[in-house]
């Protein structure tokens, strides 16, 4: 790879694990450009909700420490730069079934820092990488000399028509959204039968597993209520709660809070299929707000109406924020088509390295080196 003719790759899919590779890639002299259908900006299920002078993490809510390894270093790195930081609180287990609160001394968390999608701004801003956002990929074609065309429409602001739009060509292509796997809003379209056959078995593998997400505002905070985050078991609804102002970066001055409530999937399948597909927003917001305090007053029976108030509430419907199945095959790689599907689609397994000249299936590392 010479500094004169970079590696192109096109990296499909701007969340964590998209921007993660597209910023390795580029460290390692590619030039990468990073598409994302959504209008917002990036941040796929790292997305944070700005509303009404409020802000939530309503998708991904933290990031595991890890002990050792390649993401550690990312991790790291990501920390000295700012975009990173420690999330240190209280947190534990409130098992709804028989009313027990359990706290986990000393548990430290990471998130994105001033909101979880600003690291995904941040590794989208380095050098070297083009940004296509509000971008729908719908095909790519493959070139008869190996490299690929990426088609698709440019979604402008108000009522402006989407308008089609050709980049490339491109030397590889790296899929890091689950959609583009799978039929339906987001497929993309392979114009080249061995991709389809690569393909086929991830989207028919990958299980949907739809969530709905809490946000609301109420006026007390986690050291008030005693509880930064915690999961929830036995419980008819919920699978997680969280104080989203008690995140570093958060801080607000206005005596609010922000909470983040998180439901099961079995929770999510019932009301999606008791609504036919069409539950009211509003009626849920009204339940799981319930719902929520409810959960605080297990952990803390002392706090108030008045505390429990909430001026601001909706809901966020996932329809693939959390999959119950990964594709069993950790690393796929097209090494003549110079494709790959990478992000979550794939498991990485446990106390395995990743073979020379393939994938990791969330830090791409082997698959930079390869490009």
């Amino acid at each position: 790879m010479s500094a004169s003719s970079p590696t192109q790759v096109a990296v499909i899919g701007a969340g964590l694990a998209g921007a993660a590779c597209s910023s390795q890639l580029a460290l390692l002299g590619s030039s990468v450009t990073l598409f994302d259908m959504g209008g917002r900006g990036p941040g796929g299920r790292t997305s944070t909700r700005k509303q009404a002078g409020y802000q939530f993490d309503h998708g991904c809510q933290y990031i595991q420490p890890a002990e050792q390894g390649h993401l550690r270093g990312l991790f790291k790195q990501w920390q000295s730069e700012g975009a990173l930081d420690e999330w240190r609180g209280t947190f534990g287990v409130l098992d709804r079934a028989c009313g027990h609160w359990q706290a986990d001394q000393g548990r430290t968390l990471l998130v994105g820092k001033p909101s979880m999608d600003s690291l995904v701004k941040h590794l989208a801003a380095q050098q070297g990488i083009q940004q296509r956002w509000a971008f729908k990929v719908q095909h790519l074609e493959r070139l008869d000399d190996g490299r690929w065309l990426v088609h698709g429409t440019q979604r402008h602001p108000g009522d402006d028509p989407d308008e089609p739009k050709t980049e490339g060509p491109f030397n590889a292509v790296l899929l890091a959204d689950i959609l583009t796997c799978q039929s339906g809003v987001g497929a993309v379209e392979m114009g080249d039968e061995a991709a389809k056959q690569l393909l086929h078995p991830v989207g028919e593998a990958i299980k949907k597993s739809p969530c709905f997400s809490l946000m609301a505002a109420l006026h007390v905070g986690s050291d008030a209520a005693g509880v930064s985050a915690a999961s929830v078991s036995g419980c008819d609804a919920l699978q997680w709660i969280a104080c989203d102002s008690a995140k570093p970066g958060r801080e607000r001055t206005d005596g609010m809070h922000c909470w983040v409530a998180v439901t099961s999937e079995a929770f999510a399948r019932k009301a999606m299929s008791a609504s036919g597909g069409q539950p009211d927003m509003d009626a849920l917001s009204k339940q799981l707000l319930q719902k929520l305090r409810e959960a605080l007053r297990v952990i803390n029976p002392d706090l108030t109406d008045d505390q429990l108030e909430a001026p601001f509430a909706a809901v966020q419907r996932w329809g693939s924020g959390f999959k119950a199945e990964c594709h069993p095959e950790a690393y796929i790689w097209d090494p003549e088509g110079r494709i790959q599907p990478a992000s979550s689609v794939q498991q990485p397994p446990r106390h395995q390295r990743p073979p020379e000249k393939s994938c990791v299936g969330h830090g791409n590392h082997e698959t930079c080196r390869w490009l």
